[in-house]
């Protein structure tokens, strides 16, 4: 009787809150199953489709959740070393509409191998078994468990959505096009193998966003559009290192007697010199802000080997000084891509 009493006034409690405010949401960690004939919501003891509903941005429209990803030790690795969840289905089926309201929105990434979405949806669309909005300006959600190592985002994607992409084991290296402009919140936390994230160039402006890389502990390097990057203080994983952050960014150095010019590159700091020595390996000479070197030790009649390296250090975003000191970094180094060796006769 206690037990039926208590249901009761939860139950209450739910409507409740669901009557005057505007968040309408299942209860998180519970487990349901959406009954695609009838279209609605339906608690489910043994396995469920989604972890959480709501229409908290709008009254009238549906976004869905799954970003709650098992505890590690109860997925089951097949031959082909791919982990899955019993209880979890292999496709996650996405529903036109819940209680006659429409599904416009998946944030998150969903465990599960792929998606079943009505090619008609009219505000979303699968495309390589991933999720985008119907304009395929932002990559709503990736499927966890899809084994590919290596995605490249299409062409015209704007945003990877928060943790659009967070928690998929199985990729190593992410190539993202020239129109992403945004890495939202979280967007690739968890991923345990990424090592490698590549932005093509020509993307003028790029925001990294809160926790975008946090818990990616294998990430080693990403190439970034150029030196116009924003990154915020908490991209990455304070208890690692921050992967090393290059970009294109070249400079074209010109000989003129015993002097090498270049032009300005936007955003750059400062400049590293370097001379080519015999035995290939390139050692730094000196680092400057402006944008030439003359050479005046040269010997008459022997010909030298240098090459100039830009580097910016971009102010990390959202730094509080007083509150993230040591905790943050200040600012993050990225270097530019080495000049083409350029000869100059002593």
């Amino acid at each position: 009787m206690k037990k039926i009493k208590t249901a009761v006034m939860l139950l209450s409690v739910i409507l409740a809150v669901q009557a005057f405010s505007f968040p309408v949401y299942a209860l998180r960690d519970n487990k349901y199953i959406i009954d695609s004939k009838k279209d609605y919501y339906e608690y489910d003891e043994i396995s469920y489709e989604w972890s959480w509903i709501t229409n908290e941005k709008n009254r009238d429209n549906i976004i869905l959740f799954d970003g709650n990803r098992p505890p590690t030790e109860v997925g089951i690795v097949d031959d082909a070393g791919i982990r899955y969840y019993p209880d979890h289905p292999v496709t996650k089926l996405v529903p036109d509409s819940i209680n006659g309201k429409p599904v416009v929105e998946i944030e998150g990434s969903c465990v599960a191998s792929e998606f079943d979405l009505n090619p008609k949806n009219k505000y979303m669309e699968c495309i390589d078994n991933v999720i985008f909005g119907k304009d395929g300006k932002t990559l709503m959600s990736y499927s966890q468990n899809n084994p590919r190592e290596s995605y490249s985002i299409p062409e015209g994607t704007e945003v990877i959505g928060c943790l659009a992409i967070a928690y998929s084991d199985n990729l190593k290296e992410v190539i993202i096009p020239e129109s992403t402009n945004k890495i939202d919140y979280a967007a690739f936390v968890g991923c345990d193998k990424l090592s490698e994230v590549i932005f093509l160039p020509g993307n003028s402006e790029m925001y990294i966003e809160e926790y975008a890389f946090w818990s990616s502990y294998n990430l080693k390097e990403i190439t970034l559009p150029s030196f116009n990057v924003k990154i915020d203080r908490s991209a990455f994983d304070k208890s690692v290192d921050v992967p090393l952050l290059i970009t294109y960014e070249q400079p074209v150095p010109k000989a003129e007697n015993r002097t090498i010019k270049w032009d300005k590159i936007p955003n750059a700091s400062y400049y590293e010199v370097y001379q080519k020595l015999s035995n290939g390996e390139y050692k730094l000479l000196k680092t400057t802000k402006g944008t030439s070197c003359k050479f005046t030790t040269l010997k008459q009649g022997s010909e030298y080997i240098f090459a100039v390296k830009p580097i910016a250090v971009i102010p990390a975003a959202n730094y509080d000084k007083k509150e993230d000191e040591g905790y943050f970094p200040e600012t993050f180094t990225v270097e530019g891509t080495m000049s083409e060796d350029i000869a100059v006769q002593g």
